[in-house]
């Protein structure tokens, strides 16, 4: 009932080796390795804003933590850092790519289900782990990091209910058989007969084989599953440094931390003796220990390490019969947990099946450059310019030298000062009073600072992207209108179009492995509450609707840039404004009209009709749930007598002087010819019929409305005519 039912279970001796290849593993690549989480640590410190740093050969310190004389001036910093990547994450995050499935064959109709089935999958995996706060992590290690690696796996647990499954208990008990000897058919008893397929008579030959028959039935209760997604970076991960995509990928590994309770708890049934340690020999620990506790030592925490390791990564060993034995052991791959330098559990397990690495075109090799890491130079040059003006400001007050003959200081200084004060003074021999005193000049803010924070501004939007126009900033020069504006932010977004493009390949990767895993999970048909534009709609996931093949996966948004709800307004007013029949007809449509409400931002606009749609729709779910009434005998007399076929009835009465016809008639029509109803028409051929008969019954009124308008019509053009005329 898990994607992973049983660990493997290796001796002591494969055990060691195993550890021998971890600890191959964690020296691969390792100064290389080491300096690359150094500059993203040291972007995670800029994004805290801890900006002035001390490098003491282990770990960044702040101007705080080593004590730095006036180490709250260090603190006064404007975060551009932060705010440009926030704007750039903010572009880039208004939307979860729509990841689309599509058939093997077009024509086959089970892999038309299977894809359709796939697809509502994925937006159900994207619910179920609040996919937009999963999105800005990923833009966030991005911006930090460089490189995302994405982990999907099915977790089972009781707070996602339970499942009863029927487990049937066997016994084996001895069996005769009795075969013909001259055609080999099995007949019914070991004694003398004649042969049904031959017609000959037999004596037929007789063994005894051991069957199974079932012994005892019971139900039995298992917690349910969800697929889950998690995102990781660096200081975190670790794959090889040379590899140019994740097909090449040897390895993968995973460090955290956990609490000393959790883990016991946790890998209990290991018979593993988990003890906290503190500061391990590991660069990377201590750099995830610096991002959290600083200075501080961290108490009853233990480093989990999980490796993925493809089966050809053994052969590191030297010892080429133990590297086969554990290829052996793990066909498809290991995943191991090592706490503590010693193997708490392991299972044969593909690095494909669950982790999606980014790749990034603009890089050479899997290990791209953080997007923030062009523009730290630019906030340290930020840094220097206000802590420089600062300064002068701060020293700008001028001071004075003074004769020490001039006044009485004893006497000045015990007098306090008040408006009009008259004080004695003593000029210099044969000088002014004036020249008894001297102030000395000090620096000043030169006038071109503003120009200079101008252009470092200007430098920070440009080495990353972040232009005003894409988060509603003023522009620079020009008339400023909406078209220019329009146009300069649509220039701004193309920029972070590579981004985008890294974003929705990696998220379309990820997610085509969640949905894989997720359908090899599932362990009967569920049911899914979903919102429509009016309303809540249920959402069917049927095992029957998976037997199919799926082609490929791709992104809806992988063209685009993901679009506010302001752009989207924006083009609906434009839209309207052409004017056209064609477009307004489609803008109008009553499926659209939550949509527009929503967009001019009033979701608590009456919209005329949804009432009456609201009102047929709670009648579908009726009818979905029946069959068409049969005629009664009296109605089928009175068809007989009028020379008419009997006609069914839905088992939803329409209501004449209540119903606006048109309306239900269109709401029966767009479910019918819906997903939903094509599913319906498939599966339940009676319920079907039963929506089609009560929409006709709609028709049937509103026709009989129309003919009476038309009846009344010509009588009263005669009376508006003596009207005129009187």
């Amino acid at each position: 009932m898990s994607d992973r039912d049983q660990p493997i279970k290796l001796s002591d001796d494969l055990k060691t080796s195993l550890i021998k290849v971890c600890d191959e593993i964690d020296k691969e690549d390792e100064d290389a390795y080491n300096e690359l989480i150094r500059v993203c640590v040291e972007l995670e410190q800029f994004w805290k804003g801890n900006q002035y740093l001390f490098w003491d050969g282990t770990t960044y310190r702040t101007a705080r933590q080593t004590n730095e004389p006036d180490y709250d001036e260090f603190e006064r910093i404007v975060n551009i850092y932060k705010a440009h990547g926030e704007s750039v994450i903010a572009a880039l995050a208004m939307e979860v790519p729509n990841v689309v499935f599509y058939p093997a064959d077009a024509d086959s109709p089970d892999d038309i289900s299977t894809a359709e089935t796939y697809t509502k999958l994925s937006r159900i995996v994207a619910q179920e782990n609040r996919a937009p706060l999963v999105l800005v992590r990923a833009l966030s290690i991005l911006f930090n990091g460089g490189l995302i690696a994405g982990y999907n796996y099915h977790e089972r647990s009781e707070k996602y209910g339970f499942i009863e499954v029927e487990e049937t208990e066997y016994e084996k008990v001895p069996s005769v058989i009795a075969l013909c000897p001259n055609c080999s058919a099995q007949l019914q008893s070991p004694d003398p007969q004649n042969c049904p397929e031959c017609g000959q008579p037999v004596q037929p030959n007789v063994t005894q084989e051991m069957i199974e028959r079932p012994l005892r039935s019971e139900m039995k209760q298992y917690p349910k599953g969800k697929e889950k997604l998690r995102v990781w970076g660096p200081p975190f991960i670790k794959v090889p440094m040379y590899v140019n995509n994740q097909d090449e990928a040897g390895y993968v590994r995973l460090s955290y931390e956990l609490t000393i309770g959790l883990a016991r708890s946790r890998y209990t049934e290991s018979g593993v003796e988990i003890k906290a340690v503190s500061n391990p020999d590991d660069f990377a620990y201590d750099q995830r220990m610096s991002l959290l506790y600083g200075f501080s030592e961290p108490r009853n925490l233990v480093t989990v390490k999980m490796y993925w390791i493809r089966p050809y990564y053994f052969h590191v060993l030297d010892d080429s019969d133990v590297a086969k034995q554990l290829v052996k052991k793990f066909p498809n791959g290991c995943f191991a947990t090592v706490i503590n330098q010693k193997v708490v559990e392991c299972f044969d397990e593909s690095i494909d099946q669950h982790w999606t690495l980014s790749e990034n075109p603009l890089y050479s090799y899997i290990w791209a450059d953080p997007l923030g890491k062009c523009l730290k130079p630019v906030q340290d040059k930020r840094n220097e310019e206000d802590r420089l003006v600062t300064e002068t400001l701060r020293h700008g007050i001028p001071f004075t030298l003074a004769d020490a003959e001039a006044l009485d200081w004893d006497k000045f200084r015990k007098t306090t000062v008040r408006p009009g004060d008259i004080f004695p003074a003593k000029a210099p021999f044969g000088k002014s009073l004036q020249d008894g005193f001297h102030t000395v000049k000090t620096a000043t803010v030169p006038q071109e600072i503003t120009q200079i924070a101008g252009r470092t501004d200007e430098a920070g939007q440009f080495v990353v992207g972040s232009f005003p126009s894409i988060y509603g900033g003023p522009s620079e020069g020009g008339s400023r209108t909406y078209a220019e504006y329009a146009m300069s932010r649509n220039q701004a977004l193309q920029r972070l179009s590579i981004h985008w493009k890294v974003i929705v390949d990696f998220w379309t990767r990820m997610m085509e492995k969640a949905v894989t895993s997720r359908v090899s999970n599932l362990d009967e048909d569920e049911q899914y509450v979903d919102k429509a534009s009016d309303g809540f709609v249920n959402i069917f996931i049927r095992k029957a609707n998976l037997t199919g093949k799926i082609g490929h996966v791709v992104s809806e948004s992988s063209e685009r840039l993901p679009l506010s709800w302001l752009q989207k307004k924006d083009q609906l007013m434009e839209l309207l404004n052409l004017g056209l029949p064609e477009i307004n007809q489609v803008i109008f449509h009553p499926e659209n009209a939550n949509l527009i409400a929503q967009l001019f931002g009033f979701p608590e606009l009456y919209i005329p009709g949804s009432d009456q749609r609201l009102k047929q729709l709670a009648e579908i779910k009726e009818l979905v749930a029946a069959e068409p009434m049969q005629p009664s005998q009296e109605e089928i007399q009175m068809a007989m007598q009028q020379g008419q076929a009997p006609q069914m009835r839905s088992t939803v009465p329409v209501e004449p002087d209540i119903d606006d016809h048109g309306v239900h008639s269109f709401t029966c029509g767009a479910y019918l010819v819906g997903q939903a109803g094509l599913l319906l028409q498939k599966e339940n051929p009676g319920a079907y019929q039963n929506i089609v008969l009560h929409k006709q019954e709609h028709d049937m009124i509103l026709q009989q409305q129309m003919m009476q308008q038309q009846q009344q019509q010509p009588q009263q053009q005669p009376e508006e005519q003596e009207n005129a005329q009187a």
